[in-house]
């Protein structure tokens, strides 16, 4: 690993509920922001430190229910092809969330927000992706109703990576 060759990155990501589940997810939105410092593990794989300072899910036309929360936690990706940590890649990401408000169905104020998903980074230090996020407690709670979204991101790198 060469955690002192590492970057810091931003990334705002959002996304609409899907209806997987008994309570109807559709409609709901989940917004996030998060910084990361993303270093080498190898030749194509990276691994990251996630702080989430801002989660905002908020259940389909009701904002008296609007979740506020934040969390830590990690990502890695894999870039398979052309040059080290540009271009396409896969994703996969975890975090502890804390939150005052409870998820309807959920009787947790402590959550897991985990995902996957495919991205692209390009040379200019922009990078977007496509996700699958689930929030769930783990069943740490007597009722665990999760909740799934599709989402989007964009972030930007803020150190320029060595090509």
């Amino acid at each position: 690993m060469q955690f002192s060759q590492g970057w810091w990155k931003a990334e705002l990501t959002g996304g609409a509920g899907l209806d997987f589940t008994t309570i109807d997810r559709g409609g709901d939105i989940l917004a996030t922001i998060a910084a990361e410092y993303e270093f080498p593990a190898s030749e194509r794989i990276t691994l990251g430190l996630r702080f989430i300072p801002l989660l905002m899910y908020k259940p389909n036309g009701n904002d008296d229910d609007t979740v506020w929360g934040g969390g830590l936690g990690f990502a890695t990706r894999y870039y398979p092809l052309g040059s080290p940590y540009y271009g396409w890649y896969a994703e996969l990401e975890g975090h502890g969330i804390v939150h005052e408000e409870k998820i309807r169905g959920n009787t947790s104020t402590f959550n897991f927000l985990i995902g996957s998903g495919i991205g692209y980074r390009f040379h200019n230090n922009w990078h977007g992706a496509v996700k699958f996020e689930h929030i769930s407690n783990g069943n740490l709670d007597t009722r665990n109703q999760s909740t799934n979204t599709i989402s989007l991101a964009i972030g930007y790198t803020f150190s320029a990576l060595k090509r």
